[in-house]
């Protein structure tokens, strides 16, 4: 989560214009994303400690992949 956060923050800083409001509309997207895939797990998975870990597993997964990408666009960047 820290290091989406500082991805995220650190690829905001570097773009302007139509490219920043893009970031910012697919943050908004992935966030929401992000909270329904959680909803869906939670209804899907039941309620016991292993189901409990493989929830909390595919969030740091997913939490990983947005990272992932946003280290990706700052190296297209040169940063």
């Amino acid at each position: 989560d820290e290091r989406l956060d500082h991805a995220y923050k650190t690829l905001l800083g570097s773009l302007n214009g139509k490219a920043r409001d893009a970031l910012v509309s697919s943050g908004q997207a992935w966030q929401d994303f992000h909270a329904r895939t959680a909803a869906l797990e939670a209804a899907i998975y039941g309620k016991s400690k292993l189901d409990d870990l493989q929830r909390l597993e595919n969030e740091i997964f997913r939490l990983s992949e947005r990272a992932n990408a946003l280290d990706k666009y700052l190296a297209a960047k040169g940063q």
